[in-house]
């Protein structure tokens, strides 16, 4: 999980304004998925990305990124995700009564979560390969006199290993046929 939540931050920090040149060379040794193009266009198809919490305050543009790129210490992998600055914090229940419909209609599993985590995720095979589906938010607060807003990620990437983290997640996602799950990218 710690993986999806990571990526979840890389796509929070490039939807927020951070230049692509954040990500740089090559990373040895790491390999994209062969079909990466038609995987991005497949992840950019998705409704869940169009969906547009009520207290959205800003929508950033929808971000593509492709494996193997060096940001920081860790690699880049094959993703796409929009970011949304909300207006006000964000319950559970209502990112989950926006999301869930709309991601089990598209034939996305849930994957047990446990209710005091900020996130939904989901597993489902995308163009033949296993692909995690996450919804994460996190509140606003303050910081002296700035405001730091509440936000909401949306992110699709493909599924590995680093991305369940107990058994029960394990099970739900050989329920679903996403387990075994592709190598970590980098």
């Amino acid at each position: 999980m710690l993986r999806v939540l990571g990526l979840v931050t890389l796509v929070a920090l490039a939807a927020a304004g951070a230049s692509c040149s954040v990500f740089s060379d090559e990373v040895p040794g790491c390999v994209a998925p062969s079909n990466e193009a038609q995987l991005l266009d497949e992840f950019a198809k998705e409704r869940v990305l169009e969906l547009t919490p009520p207290s959205v305050k800003e929508r950033k543009e929808t971000l593509r990124q492709v494996a193997c790129k060096r940001f920081g210490e860790h690699a880049s992998v094959t993703h796409v995700g929009v970011h949304h600055e909300l207006s006000r914090n964000i319950e559970r229940d209502e990112v989950h009564g926006l999301y869930d419909p709309v991601a089990t209609a598209a034939g996305w599993v849930p994957l047990p979560v446990e209710v005091h985590q900020s996130y939904l995720l989901y597993c489902r095979r995308v163009a033949g390969q296993a692909a995690m589906l996450s919804v994460g938010w996190s509140e606003g607060y303050s910081v002296g006199k700035e405001q730091v807003p509440a936000r909401l990620l949306v992110d699709l990437q493909l599924a590995h290993d680093a991305a369940i983290d107990d058994q029960a997640k394990v099970e739900a996602a050989q329920k679903a046929g996403c387990w075994p799950l592709a190598p970590a990218q980098g």
